[in-house]
């Protein structure tokens, strides 16, 4: 709402949007809000370190949004209580190696007056945000007139300015704070130590509570808080300068530097928590699941034996809950708790974001991405969010409308073009997503997504083009998992699509006996391996690796989790029943079918019902009840399109159409006309009217037949060339490619 192209549709005022801010609070689900403790000894303290984190945290989220959409209210931004920021320190040692101390020891201040609760901090990736807004996101160094400037644009009451100097081994650190809106000294302080490590151990400690002196904080207030970062971080001053440039490096997706700085941060400190965490999503963007996985145990063993800040303890706990333990119950509480404490930590919305847009709580996705934005208006993933928003509700103009707001946000961002590219697929405008993703490519050659434009070339049936792009990407995976998961299933589906059955087992078995994430085998290539020996008439086969694959996936879910394992377990019964169904015992499909009604009430999205009615309808159509078929199969909910990147998802999206079942209903009760319908929107050449999915060929082989039928010549000889053309190494099917053949040439000879 607050960057909708059209003005009407905009906030028309503050006062709106300042009710739409304040409900936010309200819309959390119970037990996830930060209720108020009883009084105690100490309960005045309590209450500020309680109300400073979330009344004043959120007026002052509220503040700065409707600054930054309202600019013209006035002069300045609303002030925020107790609020203070901390900028780069200048390096007075001579040696430019100690330049990265300027970045450093501003980071650690930060984190440490964060840490007491006592204060509203500007976080440093804050104070980078405000620099782009003021078109200064190059300059390395925040200096004093700047620094005031971003101060008064956020509504900051204190500034914190700083230096470092060095006399042999000593290193003197040195702080000023001033009034922002006086320029008024109000506190000066400094420390020194023998050794760089000596400004984490002590220096660091030192001027924390000299700073909180300065702006207000009692003497008994600063001693009930825990002081002493190196205890909250790393004893090394070298580690934590790796950390900082990793974790931007990570921000930014250079995911190969960050794991190099966050290796060396880790090897310098093996009990560098928050390294470790961002190793691990760094190592899962580069689809290494067995280091991301370890990276993350390693963070949550950590976070449980030494001391980090509540902020990073929670953030811990979170990405645990939901990556490992797959706990989104859990995770959302933790994503509550943070944003309530810290309404400016857009990571936090934006992870809700990403939640709420996987259970179709499009009103929610809207409302965090749109904080995050207004809190950094150069972060693509959040125009990304908006754009699955509006697309998943049925405007994809809208949705594109934002992806090219966010291009013109962030100039030169292979990722909104990537994004934008998917779009483009999903929509049917294959020409311009392969622009898209070539420009990608041309940005960042390693970015690895040649995949994509495998999906491309297959919606326009160009399969050369398919191979080589799924040989490029195989040839420039990073790691063996990517290689196999994403590369060796998707080469398995193609051959598959085209009939080659056996090469297509190849693949998948290659990336079914590669390690993925904490199986010994992958998951993902059973499932689709099934598939594949359900239309060989494999049909033992086939359910023992179904079945598999369900055992597999469902241990990764706790028994809290319960959407998770109901879909596992829905998808399972659905091929059961259908193997079942081939071998003619309908009682036993039946069965199926109670235990998939039993588990859709767990189930948030009702379009995933399709396997429900799909099954359902094949049952009327083995008892013959033709009308009864037709009329289910018609209304029944279908799937949108999965995102490109789920691999498992897209391909069963192209395996599974409730439409192949209406158009064999049609065609059994006789009315051959409108399963000539079905089966032309089926292979329609015009992938803007195919909903984003690839055309099956056999689909061509059942339209000949029926063209056939109605003495429809030229139009039988053109489907039967094409079926025949995509299947020309087929080897499953052969009775039908021995028909099409027979067929074609009786066509032809008169």
């Amino acid at each position: 709402i607050c960057m909708e192209k059209d003005r009407e549709r905009r906030y028309q005022s503050a006062e709106a949007l300042l009710h739409d801010l304040q409900n936010i609070e309200d819309g959390l689900p119970l037990g996830t809000k930060i209720r108020p403790r009883r009084e105690t000894l100490v309960g005045a303290l309590i209450r500020r370190k309680l109300l400073i984190p979330t009344v004043t945290g959120a007026l002052a989220i509220i503040a700065v949004i409707i600054w930054q959409l309202f600019p013209g209210k006035g002069a300045v931004a609303p002030k925020i209580e107790n609020s203070i920021a901390v900028i780069s320190f200048e390096n007075l040692t001579g040696d430019e190696a100690h330049d990265p101390l300027q970045r450093t020891i501003p980071n650690l201040l930060i984190t440490n007056l964060e840490n007491t609760g006592l204060l509203h901090v500007a976080t440093w990736e804050r104070l980078q945000d405000l620099m782009k807004q003021v078109g200064k996101e190059n300059q390395e160094t925040i200096d004093k007139d700047l620094g005031f400037e971003l101060c008064r644009r956020e509504g900051i009451e204190s500034i914190v300015l700083g230096s470092v100097m060095k006399a042999g081994d000593v290193f003197a650190t040195d702080v000023k704070v001033f009034d922002v809106k006086t320029r008024e000294l109000i506190k000066s302080a400094s420390s020194n130590g023998e050794g760089i490590d000596s400004i984490i151990n002590t220096q660091i400690g030192d001027l924390s509570q000299e700073i909180a002196l300065g702006v207000g904080i009692t003497r008994q207030e600063i001693t009930s808080a825990d002081l002493d970062i190196s205890e909250f971080t790393t004893t090394s001053m070298e580690a934590y300068n790796y950390f900082i440039k990793g974790r931007e490096d990570w921000y930014n997706q250079y995911t190969k530097d960050a794991i190099i700085r966050l290796e060396k941060a880790v090897e310098l400190d093996p009990n560098f928590a928050m390294a470790y965490l961002y190793l691990g999503y760094s190592y899962g963007l580069r689809g290494n699941n067995k280091k991301y996985i370890d990276n993350f145990e390693k963070a949550k063993a950590l976070s449980e034996t030494v001391k980090i800040t509540e902020k990073e303890k929670l953030m811990i706990e979170g990405v645990y809950a939901n990556y490992i333990e797959r706990n989104n119950e859990k995770w959302l509480e933790i994503l509550n708790t943070i944003v309530t404490k810290y309404p400016r930590d857009k990571w936090a919305h934006l992870e809700l974001s990403k939640y709420y847009r996987k259970r179709d709580m499009y009103s929610e996705v809207k409302k965090h991405s749109e904080i995050v934005l207004a809190l950094d208006p150069s972060w693509g993933d959040a125009y990304e969010e908006l754009a699955f928003a509006y697309a998943n509700t049925g405007d994809d103009e809208k949705a594109l409308e934002y992806l090219q707001k966010g291009s013109a946000a962030i100039p030169g961002d292979p990722n909104m073009n990537l994004t934008t590219g998917f779009f483009y697929v999903k929509m049917g405008k294959i020409d311009d997503a392969i622009r898209k993703f070539k420009d990608a490519l041309d940005i960042k050659p390693d970015f690895n997504i040649e995949n994509y434009l495998a999906y491309a070339y297959a919606m326009k049936e160009d399969y050369a083009e398919t191979f080589r792009w799924m040989d490029k990407f195989i040839t420039n995976a990073p790691t063996e998992g990517r290689k196999a998961d994403t590369g060796y299933i998707f080469k398995g589906f193609y051959h598959y699509i085209l009939g080659n059955s056996e090469q297509a087992v190849e693949y998948l078995q290659r990336a079914f006996e590669t390690p993925w994430q904490s199986f010994r085998r992958n998951p993902r290539a059973e499932y689709i391996m099934a598939y594949v020996n359900y239309e060989r008439g494999e049909y033992d086969l086939c359910r023992d690796q179904f079945q598999s694959w369900h055992d597999r996936c469902i241990v990764t879910y706790p028994q809290e989790a319960q959407a998770g394992r109901s879909y596992v377990s829905f998808w399972l019964y659905c091929p059961l029943g259908a193997i079942d169904l081939k071998r003619g015992n309908i009682d036993s499909v039946r069965s199926y079918l109670k235990k998939m009604e039993a588990l859709m009430p767990k189930i948030t999205n009702p379009q995933k019902f399709e396997g429900y009615y799909w099954l359902l309808g094949q049952i009327l159509l083995a008892e013959k009840s033709y009308d009864e078929a037709i009329s289910l199969l018609k209304e029944a909910p279908r799937l949108k399109m999965p995102w490109l990147w789920l691999t498992q998802n897209i391909i069963v999206y192209n395996m599974f159409n409730i439409n192949y079942s209406l158009a064999q209903a049609y065609k059994e009760n006789g009315n051959l006309v409108q399963a000539i319908e079905v089966y032309e929107r089926l292979t329609d050449p015009n992938p803007e009217n195919r909903d984003g999915r690839l055309i099956r060929p056999m689909n061509y082989y059942y339209l000949g037949e029926l063209y056939e039928k109605k003495g429809r010549k030229a139009k039988a000889i053109a489907s039967y060339e094409k079926f025949l053309e995509l299947w020309k190494d087929a080897d499953m099917r052969t009775e039908e490619l021995e028909k099409a053949r027979k067929s074609l040439a009786e066509l032809k000879s008169h």
